[in-house]
């Protein structure tokens, strides 16, 4: 008969417990990674937008702070889209994507800026504001920039 030693080694009880509580360690380890590069993929996101909203609102604001009153037209087009026209620069938003079209009516929108969900601009008597609003669609809160410029008669 075979005798066993006593004090060496591992039961099998003892190795499924040791394995399971690995097990927890591993789901954890993992979770908390996977916590970690959902919140990275929303932050660099979120940059992505500021950053073509940004460039954007720039563009927008030199136009309107090198044109006058008179040269400035606020408008719908044929879809019921918000239009801006300075000059001859026209902007709309067209599938969450901010186009510009320099030299209106002479060639084709160009785009400006995307993950762009509203455009809304307004002329309170010589006070033209711009709102500009982006988001992903991934959850995270809509980033908004507003540039004022006032115009005096």
């Amino acid at each position: 008969m075979v005798e066993m030693k006593k004090g060496k080694g591992f039961t099998l009880v003892e190795f499924m417990v040791s394995l399971f509580i690995l097990s927890l360690l591993l789901n954890i380890a993992y979770t908390s990674f996977n916590i970690g590069i959902d919140s990275y993929v929303r932050t660099i996101d979120n940059l992505e937008i500021q950053g073509n909203m940004r460039f954007a609102a720039s563009f927008i604001h030199n136009l309107l702070l090198n044109s006058e009153l008179d040269d400035i037209t606020i408008g719908r087009d044929i879809y019921g889209r918000r239009t801006l026209l300075i000059d001859r620069t026209r902007f709309h938003v067209r599938n969450k994507i901010l186009m510009v079209e320099h030299k209106y009516g002479a060639g084709s929108p160009s785009p400006l800026a995307d993950y762009i969900t509203g455009f809304e601009v307004n002329n309170d008597e010589g006070l033209i504001s711009v709102v500009m609003t982006g988001n992903k669609g991934n959850g995270t809160e809509p980033i908004s920039i507003t540039i004022k410029v006032y115009f005096d008669e």
